[in-house]
C-alpha cells in the first residue's frame, strides 16, 4: 500500500472511529497524490484525526472531503495540516455544513498550488474574502458584458 498514488474510499460510512484507523495507514502512504474520502460521515472529530495524517502526505495534489459533516469546527482543525500540502491543487469541502471558513482560506500564499476549491452547499454566513472582494465583482462584470445567454 505504500506505493499507492490514488485512493478512493468514498461512500463507505467510515465515520470518526474508522477515520482514526485509516489515518494510521495514510501516514505510511507518502506517495499518495489523490485521496477521495467523500460521503463518509467523518465529522469534526474524524477530521482532527485525519489532519494528523495529512501532515505527512506531502505529495497530495487532490483531496476530496465533500459531504462528511465536517462543519466549521472540523475545517478549523484542517487548516494547519493543509498548510503542509504545498502541492495541493484541488480541495473539495462541499456540503459539509461549514458556515464560515477560517481566515487562512483568504490568504493567497496559504496553498500556493491550489487551483480548484469546492465549497458549495455549505450555507456559509460569510463567503471567503477573495470571493467577496474579487470573485463576486468578476461574476457581476461578466454578466454585465454578456447579458444574454449564448444561443444553443
Amino acid at each position: 500500500m505504500k506505493q499507492l498514488r490514488s485512493l478512493i474510499l468514498c461512500v463507505n460510512e467510515i465515520g470518526a472511529v474508522g477515520t482514526a484507523t485509516l489515518a494510521d495507514a495514510l501516514r505510511e502512504m507518502k506517495l499518495l497524490q489523490s485521496l477521495n474520502l467523500g460521503c463518509n460521515e467523518i465529522g469534526p472529530a474524524g477530521t482532527a484525526t485525519l489532519a494528523y495524517a495529512l501532515r505527512e502526505m506531502k505529495q497530495l495534489q487532490s483531496l476530496n472531503l465533500g459531504r462528511n459533516k465536517i462543519k466549521s469546527a472540523g475545517t478549523a482543525t484542517l487548516t494547519d495540516a493543509l498548510r503542509e500540502l504545498k502541492q495541493l491543487q484541488s480541495l473539495n469541502l462541499e456540503g459539509n455544513n461549514i458556515t464560515q471558513l477560517p481566515d487562512m482560506f483568504s490568504d493567497p500564499n496559504w496553498l500556493p498550488a491550489l487551483t480548484e476549491l469546492y465549497i458549495g452547499g455549505n450555507n456559509m454566513v460569510h463567503p471567503p474574502k477573495q470571493v467577496g472582494d474579487q470573485g463576486l465583482a468578476a461574476i457581476r462584470g461578466f454578466f454585465r458584458e454578456h447579458p444574454d445567454p449564448p444561443a444553443p
